[in-house]
């Protein structure tokens, strides 16, 4: 997998899909904290069911991953320019298809990968500083050690929503998520518009559901 993919892997594996849908606290980091433990039994206690079910990982995924990350400001970051140009129709479906894109690529990657996960299961992931940005958004340090290789360094950009924080953002060795989509969403904008955009969303997605 390349770095793009390690890090979102990772995510799914250890860190975001834990993330309490609701949380009584308003730091960032312990949000990110006290979920590490959780994923992590979870992981554990269902081996069995997640490695021979796509169904049941599909529906973890969908129940603890997606409520924790705000997919409309990340479509919006991802689209960049082009944002400000898509009618309020063009902005909906294109926050469905990204979204839908990001879930199909990572939990296809995830259940392909499943005993790799299993094998791994010693790793450890450890959450460090986080510092705020001119905007309010609280970057959050995490480094997940794997038995062979070495750590990975993630950093999850998180925005209050409500009484929330949510992901809008993961880097891993300096490669934003936001920033490599938002360049190939910018050349097909520039190519073959808002609509084109989409359309090429679809086809991705119809592609992923097929495998």
């Amino acid at each position: 997998m390349n770095n793009l993919n390690t890090l979102l892997f990772c995510v799914l594996v250890t860190i975001a899909g834990n993330l309490p849908a609701q949380t009584n606290t308003n730091d960032p980091v312990e949000i990110t904290r006290m979920t590490v433990d959780e994923i992590i039994d979870d992981m554990r206690s269902n081996e069995a069911v997640y490695t021979s079910d796509r169904v049941q990982l599909d529906a973890m995924v969908e129940r603890r991953l997606l409520p924790r990350f705000n997919f409309n400001v990340m479509t919006q970051l991802a689209v960049g320019k082009y944002w400000a140009q898509a009618s309020p129709e063009q902005k909906n479906k294109l926050t469905d298809e990204f979204r839908t894109l990001l879930v199909r690529t990572y939990t296809n990657m995830l259940f392909s990968n499943i005993n790799m996960v299993y094998e791994n299961r010693n790793g450890t992931v450890s959450t460090g500083k986080s510092s705020m940005t001119p905007n309010g958004d609280a970057i959050v340090e995490v480094v997940v050690t794997r038995q062979s290789g070495e750590p990975l360094s993630l950093s999850l950009r998180m925005r209050r929503d409500r009484e929330d924080w949510k992901v809008i953002d993961i880097s891993a060795d300096g490669i934003s998520l936001i920033v490599n989509y938002r360049a190939s969403f910018t050349r097909e904008a520039s190519l073959s518009g808002i609509d084109g955009l989409i359309k090429s969303l679809v086809d991705k997605n119809l592609a992923n559901s097929n495998e």
